[in-house]
């Protein structure tokens, strides 16, 4: 199970990062490309805190059972 949930996280880190640096580098900068971008670097944030979020509960659940 753990393994699923991180390589979805993962692949969509990546998916996010791709999406980031096209908007960086092939959009002309104004200023809701800014926060484009800014909201972007949150999600990615999200998906990061959650996959480390599961990944530690998943462990702590197998090990008391």
């Amino acid at each position: 199970m753990s393994s699923i949930y991180l390589s979805n996280a993962i692949f969509m880190m990546i998916i996010l990062t791709i999406i980031f640096l096209r908007i960086r580098y092939y959009i002309t900068w104004s200023p809701s490309k800014k926060y484009t971008m800014i909201f972007i670097g949150m999600v990615e944030l999200y998906v990061l805190m959650d996959a480390l979020f599961m990944k530690e509960l998943l462990q702590r659940c197998t090990k008391g059972t």
